[in-house]
């Protein structure tokens, strides 16, 4: 699998019409146009300079942090943080996304996080370590969850309301929060990774309409296009190109009963772009062909 360094590729949507602001030479959206009133940058870019934390979060593909003798691989819902001070370095696999923000020092308040977590996660910087970084692989729970934070911070930077800085602050708490929580959690990180059918499969059902292919979707959840195969026919007990004509053909079925758009309009909203296809595999699942599906419910 081949890397690059992270940067400005795989912002998530709309991060592009926020504030931006250059520090050396890097482009970085920030919280504010104006000089912001914390230390705060959202954004997949490496922080301004020495006394930044960073906190990244894998929405799909593989991502490796290097940097002295330690080096570890992000699999997707992986959170990391990069210490102030860390040598690291963010390389991307092909179609790695990932969200992120960079923050100072200054915003960690020990009363509020506790002390356990700020000497867990060597938020002061007190204990001279190796590794400048601490990950954990989170739960489809916790995943959504931590994504929806990036969201919230992402929305706060658009916006700006009153109490903008305090709920950016409370927000960097709670991510930070459900990191150590989930190292806490975590069983050990020397087993094969977890595959989760139910992920997968909502996966499916809401991006069915999509351009799908095996390696992209494997690539999504950290694993090898052969084995992932394996694991889905294996749990779902039907092989992955099946799943996915299922999805879009029930899919079809509604859209034939409840509107009146045509079928080649049809096929193309589900995710078939040769109408000789969709027909093929809509009378193989349902035993008709779409037009004589739809006559049968205009009875």
């Amino acid at each position: 699998m081949s890397y690059q360094q992270g940067g400005r590729h795989g912002h998530p949507p709309g991060l592009e019409k926020t504030g931006v602001r250059r520090h050396n030479g890097a482009r970085s959206a920030s919280i504010e146009p104006e000089p912001p009133g914390i230390p705060l940058l959202v954004g997949t870019e490496p922080p301004p300079g020495p006394g930044w934390h960073r906190l990244l979060l894998v929405e799909s593909g593989v991502v490796r942090l290097e940097g002295g003798a330690s080096a570890v691989t992000l699999l997707p819902r992986s959170l990391a943080l990069l210490l102030s001070g860390s040598a690291s370095r963010v390389l991307k696999g092909a179609g790695a996304v990932l969200r992120g923000c960079s923050f100072g020092r200054s915003l960690i308040d020990p009363l509020a996080l506790g002390q356990a977590v700020v000497e867990e996660l060597d938020l002061a910087g007190t204990r001279s370590a190796t590794v400048g970084h601490r990950s954990v692989r989170l739960s489809p729970e916790e995943f959504r969850e931590a994504n929806g934070l990036f969201s919230f911070l992402e929305r706060e930077v658009r916006d700006r309301k009153p109490g903008c800085d305090a709920m950016l602050r409370l927000k960097l708490m709670e991510a930070i929060l459900i990191l150590y929580r989930g190292r806490r959690q975590a069983a050990p990180a020397d087993g094969p990774v977890p595959f989760c059918l139910e992920e997968v499969q909502r996966f499916l059902q809401e991006r069915y309409a999509d351009a799908l292919t095996l390696p992209g979707i494997a690539a999504r959840f950290g694993f090898n296009p052969s084995y992932f195969s394996r694991l889905f026919h294996r749990q779902a007990g039907v092989p992955l190109v099946e799943y996915i004509n299922g999805v879009r053909i029930r899919r079809s079925c509604v859209l034939l009963k409840r509107t009146s758009l045509g079928v080649l309009e049809i096929a193309l909203t589900v995710g078939y772009n040769n109408l000789s296809h969709f027909n093929r595999y809509f009378r193989k699942l349902v035993g008709m062909s779409p037009r004589e599906y739809r006559a049968q419910g205009e009875k």
